[in-house]
Formats: C-alpha cells, sequence, structure tokens
C-alpha cells in the first residue's frame, strides 16, 4: 500500500492534468475579461461618443441626490453602554438600602407538629392490619428466571436423541433434474439432423406473412 502512495507522490502529470487543475476563475483564456468585466466571461462593449459627451438632466440630478436623512434619527447606541457622572455619584434612597438588605428567614429547628401521645401508643385494629398485608401472588405463579437460568441447558436436552425423521429431514435435498436425465444425449444435435432437408410445406410455412398495404 505504501509503495503504491510513493509512486503517486512521484508521478509526473500531463498537459490535460494541469489544465484541469485550474479553477474555472482564473483560467487563460478567461483571464483577459475578468479584470473589467466583474467576473463575466463576455466580452464587454464599447460606449458611443454621444454616450461619453450627453449632458444629464434635471430629473438624473433629482434621482442621483441621496436621500436625506429623517429629522427624528438618533444614530446607534454602543453596545457597551456609557454611565453617566450623576449615576456614579448618586446616594441610594432610604427605601432602597432597606430593599438592599436580606430577608432575614426565621428556622425552626423544633418539628412542625408533635405527635400525641395516644398516636404514639395506638394499636391497629384486625381490620387495618388485614388491609396492611401485601397481595398475595396467584394460583400457578412462576418467579422470572435469572439470566444464568434462562441459558442453562437442561440435562434432558443433553441426553436427547433425534428421531429417525428430523434424521431425514436433515439430510439435504439432492436435485436430480440435471444429473440422472433419460438421455445423455438429448442435447447433441445428430448428424441427421443437420444434413436434413426441409419439405416444400416447411418452406412454405416459413414465408413471412404478406400484409396488404406494403
Amino acid at each position: 500500500m505504501f509503495t503504491q502512495i510513493s509512486r503517486a507522490l512521484e508521478a509526473i502529470d500531463t498537459q490535460i492534468v494541469n489544465f484541469l487543475a485550474f479553477s474555472n476563475r482564473f483560467r487563460p483564456q478567461l483571464l483577459k475579461y475578468h479584470d473589467y468585466s466583474i467576473g463575466r466571461s463576455s466580452p464587454l462593449w464599447t460606449v458611443s461618443n454621444a454616450a461619453q459627451n450627453a449632458e444629464r438632466k434635471r430629473r438624473l440630478d433629482e434621482l442621483s441626490t441621496p436621500r436625506p436623512i429623517h429629522p427624528e434619527y438618533q444614530p446607534a447606541k454602543p453596545a457597551i453602554p456609557v454611565i453617566t457622572k450623576a449615576a456614579m455619584n448618586a446616594l441610594p434612597t432610604h427605601r432602597i438600602g432597606e430593599l438592599a438588605r436580606a430577608s432575614k428567614r426565621i428556622t425552626n429547628k423544633e418539628s412542625e407538629w408533635k405527635v400525641k401521645e395516644s398516636a404514639l401508643n395506638y394499636r391497629p385494629s384486625e381490620r387495618i392490619l388485614e388491609l396492611s398485608r401485601p397481595r398475595p401472588f396467584a394460583n400457578g405463579y412462576v418467579a422470572c428466571k435469572t439470566p444464568k437460568e434462562t441459558w442453562r441447558v437442561s440435562p434432558n436436552a443433553r441426553r436427547a436423541t433425534t428421531s429417525e425423521r428430523i434424521e431425514e429431514l436433515s439430510k439435504p435435498h439432492v436435485r436430480t433434474v440435471g444429473t440422472n436425465l433419460p438421455r445423455t444425449d438429448a442435447f447433441i444435435v445428430s448428424e441427421a439432423a443437420k444434413n436434413a432437408k426441409a419439405s416444400d410445406r416447411i418452406i412454405e410455412l416459413s414465408q413471412p406473412v404478406a400484409r396488404r398495404g406494403k
């Protein structure tokens, strides 16, 4: 692989390869029209003397003058706002200082409510104990097998033997079409068929049908 790459690096390019390597914008036959045509490939036309010495009209002067700026136009503000000296030297009011203070949250370390002694010493009834028991599994329920149990081959499957029918079905099907033909020379043309002459009726039937109008 590396020998092929080294050969490719040492290869000498041909004339057609050099021609195709040029970009379409900078091919030699297009460069003469590129500088004065804004990239156009067609040549520029000549300007007549009448067009060069023509006097402009007042309407053209009106259209060529730029539109005046709106009287309420404001230039764009800078991206970084400029803070004025008044804002830098301003003193906050008493209300602003009051709102700037962090609020003091009262944290209660004790529990939110106290549990009564009667609730702590309460004994549930038989009905509550019956409802608190989990629902039992249905009859015939089988738990899910673990991955090791799922892929474990049972001893019966290891000692199993195939029947005669399975052995018969496992054998590959033998195609007898191309091997046991009725005749071995079924596709060989005999010498008599090669030298046979067609009868008059066969020659008549082999003629093309005559179509009317042709």
